[in-house]
């Protein structure tokens, strides 16, 4: 979680309900009661001094390297794996604050079910899609068939991702080996990530009271 943000200023510690928005998804994991330690990879004073009310929580102090905000978040994940001695990872962002503890555990319990290599979120799209070059991608214009009978596409929408520690490091990446993706109610997904998820994410939280 960066302390600085481009399009939302503070927008990681940004009160979203009289609650800064990481402390949602923090509080998410720590009500799962299904990890041993939550890691925060951070540059912020503000998180981590707002952390500390949190158990099991330990703090990576972003290095400067790795603080633009053009970094890939390949680099981050590879700087915590190293620093890191456990098997499995489960890894999210503050961004999520809609995702919820039933669906934390059912992605768990589903990986390890199907010993997996590596899980993530997706969200369903099951509408006609077309690319910039006006080409149909999932249907045909000419055969006008019903959306519900369509291919559904997958988008991943970096909710979470679940991995193995070691094979993180080989590929450097959060997808590999015996992957599969895991469906997430559409209103869970949403990522803030500009003005407009902003408040979409603060009319949900509203309508959920």
């Amino acid at each position: 979680m960066r302390h600085s943000s481009s399009r939302i200023k503070g927008k990681n510690y940004k009160l979203l309900h009289h609650k800064p928005l990481f402390e949602y998804i923090l509080q998410t994991l720590v009500e799962t009661k299904i990890f041993n330690n939550i890691i925060i990879n951070t540059d912020s004073p503000i998180i981590k001094k707002k952390s500390l009310k949190y158990k099991n929580i330990i703090i990576h102090d972003r290095p400067q390297n790795l603080k633009s905000g053009m970094i890939s978040m390949n680099k981050i994940i590879e700087y915590d794996c190293k620093k890191l001695n456990t098997n499995y990872i489960f890894q999210t962002h503050s961004t999520n604050p809609l995702l919820t503890i039933s669906t934390i555990k059912k992605a768990v319990q589903i990986f390890f079910k199907k010993k997996l290599d590596c899980l993530f979120a997706v969200t369903k799209y099951q509408n006609r899609l077309w690319d910039k070059r006006l080409k149909a991608i999932n249907h045909n214009p000419k055969k006008l068939i019903r959306t519900q009978d369509l291919t559904p596409l997958y988008e991943e929408n970096s909710c979470f991702y679940i991995f193995k520690r070691n094979g993180f490091l080989k590929n450097k990446n959060r997808i590999f080996g015996k992957k599969m993706f895991f469906e997430i109610p559409p209103e869970e997904s949403v990522d803030i990530d500009n003005h407009h998820n902003w408040n979409y994410a603060k009319f949900l939280l509203n309508n959920d009271k």
